[in-house]
């Protein structure tokens, strides 16, 4: 991993793009501070389909709980009191 001024990959950004096409990760500093990274797109550490990646791991716990609490149409209409309609479209006089 190289780390590289942020004005310098500025000034050589298609070189930079080129390394890390051919496997380089280029780590880019602004005052001395890491602040960004150029990588590789085939990169499977970064895909959040990486069941190694924690991000994909808490989005598909959140995305179980979330089933849990599906509810039908008719069950928010009773939690909000929202007259059904005879015909599956709503009406603006459903509301009031």
């Amino acid at each position: 991993m190289q780390q590289i001024p942020l004005f310098e990959v500025k000034n050589k950004l298609s070189f930079f793009v080129d390394l890390a096409e051919q496997g380089e990760r280029i780590e880019i500093t602004r005052h001395g501070k890491s602040v960004a990274a150029i990588v590789n797109t085939e990169d499977d550490s970064l895909s959040l389909n990486n069941e190694q990646n924690p991000f994909y791991l808490a989005y598909m716990d959140l995305q179980k709980k979330i089933k849990k609490l599906s509810f039908s149409d008719s069950e928010w209409d009773d939690a909000f009191n929202i007259p059904r309609s005879k015909s599956s479209v709503r009406h603006s006089e459903d509301y009031e």
